[in-house]
């Protein structure tokens, strides 16, 4: 299981992602980055192996422009479609979080773009760390990260280890 945060920081956005990969019932700590950042851009990933690994390539479409919603839709969800109709076995579990000059976007599993605004919580207890987000949202930005890290650890078995923090 994965949980993803994020905040805009202006123009810039703060992302995080918990470090602990679950294979049925056995737990490894820290064995797959869920965050990371490519150039001026962050990413995090959340749902199965390949979808995951897909969005955490290096073959990634590159954001370039000045609309980072348009661009998701014209270029990166094609991309996706096109990287992952090779699958067998049904609609792959994805959800895919990005932030860029300090827009937030989110792609989830049926590759809809959603702008959710100024934060934003995905995968396991998304619910309670978009509420811990929204609680401190008067806080400085990593109290927040570290509030709703707390807040999930605490009520999510699945999710844990050493969180990864990037900043674009």
């Amino acid at each position: 299981m994965t949980s993803l945060l994020a905040i805009s920081l202006g123009t810039k956005t703060l992302m995080a992602g918990d470090g602990l990969v679950c294979l049925g019932s056995i737990q490894f700590q820290d064995a797959q980055p869920k965050v990371r950042r490519i150039g001026r851009t962050c990413w995090g990933a959340a749902g199965d192996a390949r979808a995951c690994d897909l969005a955490m390539s290096s073959s990634l479409p590159r954001w370039t422009g000045k609309d980072p919603y348009a661009w998701a839709v014209r270029r990166l969800v094609p991309w996706l479609a096109e990287q992952l109709e090779d699958d067998s076995g049904g609609e792959p579990s994805l959800e895919l979080l990005m932030g860029v000059g300090g827009t937030l976007l989110f792609v989830d599993q049926h590759l809809a773009v959603v702008s959710p605004g100024p934060y934003f919580a995905a995968g396991s207890a998304a619910e309670v760390a978009l509420g811990a987000l929204h609680a401190s949202r008067h806080c400085a930005p990593v109290t927040q990260l570290r509030r709703a890290q707390e807040a999930v650890e605490e009520l999510c078995s699945g999710v844990g280890g050493a969180w990864a923090v990037v900043e674009g």
